[in-house]
């Protein structure tokens, strides 16, 4: 197991949350003199779809998962609910709900590097399927 501060954003982890090993994807968002990490359970699903930032003690233990990857198809058009993935010229990023004490109540995670962008739903080209599969690399 390793500290959340020495893992990359943008890769997939378990932890241990609600006492429960849940596949997870490490971000980050970054600040003038500070990088907060955050978790989003990707599997399993969180009730009703509602993907969310979970805040992460930099010191907390995680295992990173090599062997997973996103995979990503056409979907819809239209704007991204919480839990869509969509097409930006940025590459694919990822709706979910941002923290409880956030001043904004969304946050968009680039679903390649994990880290957290803001305001990307304006670039949103379409609304993409996703889902996480085996990584064939790993």
């Amino acid at each position: 197991m390793i500290p959340a501060h020495d893992i990359a954003s943008g890769r997939f982890v378990t932890a241990e949350i609600n006492g429960a090993m849940v596949l997870c994807l490490k971000a980050e968002r970054s600040g003038r003199d500070y990088t907060n990490h955050y978790l989003i359970v990707l599997d399993p699903a969180p009730e009703c779809g509602t993907l969310a930032l979970i805040y992460l003690d930099p010191d907390h233990l995680l295992t990173v998962i090599d062997d997973r990857a996103f995979s990503f198809a056409e979907g819809k058009a239209g704007l991204p609910e919480i839990g869509d993935a969509f097409a930006t010229p940025m590459g694919p990023h990822l709706k979910v709900q941002d923290e409880p004490k956030a001043q904004k109540v969304f946050a968009y995670v680039d679903m390649t590097t994990g880290l957290i962008r803001p305001r990307m739903e304006r670039h949103a080209k379409t609304v993409l399927s996703w889902s996480i599969t085996s990584s064939p690399c790993a």
